[in-house]
């Protein structure tokens, strides 16, 4: 019998928490309401361990190597002091090349006017007279899989 014990399973260790920078400190919007809360949602799944800058300028490759994702809430206000500058940049450019993760929050899809590489990357843009909010309308949600995690609970449609 104490033999058999010996091959018991052990409990798995929990695997190890997602490192989270979230870049902010300038935006269009509130970004000192809004970080705080995009902090807390990521932090409250238990899957991330976040961190907070508000002056990412600067920064190099030995900033970003800690972690696996960046969250950008920034908006550079078409303003070049407030450009990262080349080091960070490049440093930023490379960690997303390495196969690391980013997410362009709201308004930050409007900051870097003419930064090539980061309009390539965010997916899409907001620019002077190439973006706009749609007009506001009403519009059904329909549920195609009510067992998925995300809509699990939610009715049909609403």
């Amino acid at each position: 019998m104490i033999g058999g014990l010996a091959f018991a399973q052990q409990p798995s260790a929990a695997p190890p928490k997602i490192a989270v920078l979230i870049v902010t400190g300038q935006n269009g919007h509130n970004w000192r309401g809004t970080t705080p809360l995009l902090r807390k949602i990521l932090e409250d799944t238990g899957k991330f361990e976040v961190r907070v800058t508000e002056e990412f300028r600067g920064a190099g490759p030995e900033t970003l190597a800690p972690y696996d994702l960046v969250v950008l809430n920034y908006f550079d206000r078409g303003r070049p002091e407030l450009r990262w500058g080349e080091k960070t940049d490049s440093a930023f450019l490379d960690f997303v090349r390495s196969g690391k993760g980013v997410v362009v929050y709201h308004f930050s899809m409007a900051a870097f006017d003419g930064w090539t590489e980061y309009e390539k990357l965010s997916g899409g843009n907001w620019r002077p007279n190439n973006g706009h909010h749609s007009a506001p309308h009403n519009f059904v949600v329909e549920i195609k899989d009510q067992e998925h995690p995300i809509t699990k609970g939610l009715k049909l449609s609403f």
